[in-house]
């Protein structure tokens, strides 16, 4: 408020409505010594506001109440001020004079004289907030400069009157009281409303933004000083439909209101000499505290000091981020059972283990993304959208562990710079397109594991803008790994594992889940859970989610390879991969790495000449029962030497004690150490001697096998899934040429004492265990095979079918035997179905009867990476106990109604869409009769 030569702020109280200068008693009333109190503005006048409101009430009473506490806390009532006169934007009101603010329930006449259009007047002119009757006129110069709020009286007339250069706004009331407002320049009071035509123009000039009751627009537009308050009208608009412009006061409510005063404060201070934010640095070197309950407010929320950031109770990382993606129309939800197993195994196992501490594991932090059950398998786009959304979303974890305030990592550890990603159904696929989108940070992403993904073609090719999806990022990943260069390949540090559930996933084909068109094999590879260790069973397309044996591998394998100790949390990508196959792999297959030939000898060996059993050349070894000695005793079976009539000759063992350090079992492959080798006797972890200090006596330097052993479901004459909660099997497979340092192999009874179990170990030749078969697809789907085995065969023996290998057929298979003659078996037939690629490997137990189906060769699939070779169809490898002299019956024959039933399964929206062939051929006859003819006919007819 500008006075000549000085500016002297008025304050007014809302609870006593007292008024004093700022300058003389503060912001306190000096009244009621209340703090809610107000400066008077030239633009906003509370004492205005104040006398709408009172004169909005119906009491008869409140203006003898306001008017005696008025009196009673104003000491300046009576007192005259010398400045009144200069006081401008507040009109002729005087602070130093009571005022009435009395009125009679008695109206204008709005709307003539007839009661219900009297009625309906007063309601408009409520809603419109009593500042309606625009009156557009002609001010002379010196008015025409001039705005602001005036309160006149006219004798029990009173009138509030804002002015603008082009047009003025009135209300008017009749008070019963004494005129007690004053000054020059009164006027004489305007008309009433001029019908309710225009009361309803005035009501739709109400809402528009920015627009004073003056009818001029607002210099600041709405929100800013020059503003006027909004009217009841505007008010209800703006709260249902947001406010004009996003901006009400000094509350915003969008995007841009909050742009616009953003521009208008950096406007207003552009020269000002604040200090600037704080450095990076400086806000990471402040203490992080963990939120705790004592911190939250009611609502169970608090808020951060420094950043301001809502922060929840244990919302912190810790550990290695993990990002679950759902796949179509899933859940977030569906991660909790892998999170749960996650934090149970580290609890409960890893963080009691010292080494596995100091090898860089810690939690897994597990993050889960809501599409709210999008579908991504019928559109195309829907699966771009949510790989570029993911990529940020991958940017902001990795931004948490940057943090101080929600980082809780110890001390010394990298930020994390990439994130473990596990895809169910199209979350796999919409993984792998998250490395081809634009924003993909590099390295953000190095291992993906995915559970029953279409990877190969797209589950139905409804839309096109999906097939072309999948062809541009399977080019683009068969490209990347087509690069000579390591440094040309953008994913050579990404891992990919593909695992699907069988044929019980009846939504998914499962030869869709091939990455051999996509990945090499140092890159990823494809395996059916059946194969997977501790699980050896199919699964449903939800079940593989929460699936227990499943999840528990999963996370071992996860835990397997982290590494905290990496900004990538995680292995290399060679010892990544290593690590997947020991974990989901069976062991057997060609592409499994054996660790005997890279580790070193641990193990000292003492033996007596003549205390210890040495097996003769191309014999087996079979241990009934453990301790019979009862003291630890040794046997050696020797390494054959090589030699041409030699190739393909494996060593196998079987036991069904597990290969660890609690068994009474050990198995060593040694070499002689000899007395004068320079090499110390100390430099051994474990001495083994049985030799009870007898002068002559072999030293042996040894390897342990147990980091190889395999572990196959336990066949007895009690089980009858491979599943069962039974110990399993520990077997033992090399070829001659990875025993080729060594010269024996001892199988070391540490028992002191009779103990159960059983072990039986030999060196068979490939010729003699191996049945490869060259029958015909026709004959064996017209006549089967039946083969023999006869009772001196191998404890392991292989069937190779090559004509096996569609994935449309389905096979029965039985086994017969007769009676142990050698006293009981030690275990019953076990038989493994499996197929090199994809990775697909079946368990029976105890088996008589079996279904064999396989994921071999499947119509319209991509051609791997390694060119199409000769396919090696469906192998059976077959576990019996060759000490009962018996023979072997095998027989392999059609199922005709499986394969139907595969068939339809397979085709099945094919066989639905064939009565609509069938529908459009009728009508196609109907429309070519009634051309010919010009009549038309039945449907049955045509």
């Amino acid at each position: 408020m500008n006075r000549p030569g000085q500016q002297r702020d008025m304050v007014f109280c809302h609870v006593c409505e007292n008024e004093w200068y700022r300058e003389e008693h503060g912001l306190e009333c000096p009244s009621c010594h209340s703090d809610f109190t107000e400066i008077i503005e030239q633009d906003h006048d509370p004492r205005v506001e104040r006398q709408l409101h009172v004169d909005d009430e119906d009491s008869e009473s409140l203006p003898s109440l306001l008017h005696e506490h008025e009196h009673q806390h104003n000491p300046w009532r009576d007192a005259p001020d010398p400045d009144e006169e200069d006081i401008d934007g507040v009109g002729n009101m005087w602070p130093n004079e009571p005022r009435d603010r009395s009125r009679t329930p008695q109206q204008s006449d709005l709307a003539g004289g007839h009661p219900l259009m009297q009625n309906f007047a007063t309601m408009l002119q409520g809603i419109a907030g009593r500042s309606m009757s625009p009156r557009m006129h002609q001010d002379d110069p010196a008015s025409a400069n001039r705005a602001g709020t005036r309160i006149l009286r006219h004798g029990p007339h009173m009138e509030i009157r804002r002015e603008g250069p082009n047009a003025s706004f009135y209300f008017s009331s009749y008070s019963s009281g004494p005129s007690t407002f004053g000054g020059s320049g009164r006027q004489d009071p305007p008309d009433h409303f001029g019908g309710i035509p225009s009361m309803v123009a005035q009501l739709f000039a109400e809402l528009e933004p920015g627009m004073s009751p003056s009818g001029r627009r607002t210099r600041g537009g709405p929100g800013s000083p020059d503003a006027p308050p909004m009217s009841p009208l505007q008010m209800l608009f703006s709260s249902l439909l947001g406010p004009p412009g996003g901006v009400h006061g000094d509350a915003v409510y969008s995007q841009e209101g909050f742009d616009r005063v953003m521009s208008q404060l950096m406007e207003q201070n552009q020269t000002g000499n604040a200090p600037g934010p704080a450095s990076a640095d400086a806000i990471a070197s402040l203490p992080a505290k963990r939120v705790d309950k004592s911190m939250l407010d009611d609502q169970g929320k608090a808020e951060c000091s420094i950043c301001m950031d809502e922060v929840k109770l244990n919302d912190s990382v810790k550990g290695i981020p993990v990002l679950f993606i759902p796949g179509n129309a899933g859940s977030y939800k569906q991660v909790r059972p892998l999170a749960a197993e996650a934090a149970n195994y580290f609890h409960d196992v890893l963080r009691h283990d010292g080494n596995a501490l100091r090898d860089g594991k810690r939690t897994l932090d597990f993050f889960s993304v809501d599409f709210n059950e999008d579908i991504t398998a019928f559109h195309g786009q829907t699966l771009l959208d949510q790989a570029e959304y993911l990529n940020d979303a991958i940017s902001f974890i990795l931004s948490l562990y940057h943090d101080p305030n929600r980082s809780v990592r110890e001390t010394g550890l990298p930020d994390p710079s990439s994130v473990m990603i596990i895809g169910h159904s199209m979350g796999g696929v919409v993984a792998r397109t998250m490395l081809t989108m634009p924003n993909y940070q590099t390295s953000s992403i190095n291992t993906i594991v995915t559970l029953s993904a279409p990877h190969s073609r797209p589950p139905v090719s409804f839309d096109g803008e999906i097939v072309k999806t999948y062809s541009d990022v399977n080019s683009y990943w068969r490209k990347a790994h087509s690069q000579k260069w390591a440094n040309k390949n953008p994913l050579w540090h990404v891992t990919l594992v593909s695992i699907t559930g069988g044929a019980l996933d009846t939504m998914v084909p499962s030869e869709y889940a091939s990455l051999a068109s996509i990945v090499p094999e140092t890159h990823g590879f494809t395996v059916f859970t059946s194969s997977i260790p501790d699980v050896w069973t199919g699964m449903d397309h939800l079940a593989i989610m929460w699936c227990d044996q499943f999840r528990k591998s999963i996370i071992r394998a996860l835990y397997d390879v982290a590494d905290v100790r990496r900004p990538s949390q995680t292995q290399p990508r060679a010892e990544r991969m290593r690590i997947f196959r020991k974990r989901l792999l069976t062991g057997m297959e060609d592409i499994a790495e054996k660790l005997l030939p890279q580790e070193e000898p641990r193990t000292l060996l003492t033996l007596e000449d003549k205390s210890n059993a040495m097996v003769a050349q191309g014999e087996r070894l079979t241990l009934r029962e453990f301790g019979k000695a009862r003291k630890p005793r040794a046997h050696l079976l020797p390494v054959p030497p090589q030699g041409t009539n030699m190739e393909g000759t494996r060593f196998t063992l079987l036991s069904n004690q597990p290969l660890d350090a609690n068994s009474p079992l050990e198995v060593l492959f040694c070499s002689v150490f000899p007395l004068q080798s320079e090499q110390r006797a100390d430099v051994f972890s474990m001495n083994m001697d049985l030799s009870e200090d007898n002068t002559g006596s072999t030293r042996l330097a040894c390897k342990s096998g147990a980091s190889d052993a395999i572990v196959l479901p336990a066949s007895t004459r009690e089980s009858q899934y491979p599943f069962d909660h039974a110990p399993p099997f520990s077997y033992l497979q090399y070829d001659l040429e990875a025993l080729a340092e060594h010269q024996f192999v001892a199988v070391v009874d540490k028992a002191k004492e009779p103990t159960a179990g059983w072990v039986m170990a030999e060196f068979s030749a490939e010729s003699a265990s191996t049945i490869r078969t060259n029958i015909g697809l026709r004959t064996l789907l017209t006549s089967g095979l039946d083969l023999h085995m006869h009772s001196s065969r191998s404890m392991v023996n292989e069937i190779n079918i090559p004509a096996l290998y569609s994935g449309l057929l389905s096979y029965k298979i039985s086994i017969s035997k007769q009676g142990c003659e050698g006293g009981q078996e030690l275990f019953t037939p076990l038989l493994r179905q499996y197929v090199s690629e994809p990775y697909e490997s079946k368990f029976f137990v105890n088996v008589q009867e079996a279904d064999i189906n396989i994921h071999g060769v499947a119509p319209y699939m991509p051609p791997p990476l390694k060119g199409i070779s000769a396919a090696q169809g469906l192998s059976l490898q077959i576990w019996s106990d060759p000490t009962c002299d018996h023979t072997v019956s095998l027989s392999l024959k059609l199922d005709f109604i499986g394969s139907m039933g595969k068939l339809v399964m397979r085709y099945r929206t094919v066989f639905a869409a064939f009565p609509l062939l069938v529908v459009a051929l009728v009508l196609r006859k109907q429309f070519s009769v009634y051309d010919e003819t010009g009549t038309s006919c039945l449907y049955s007819q045509a």
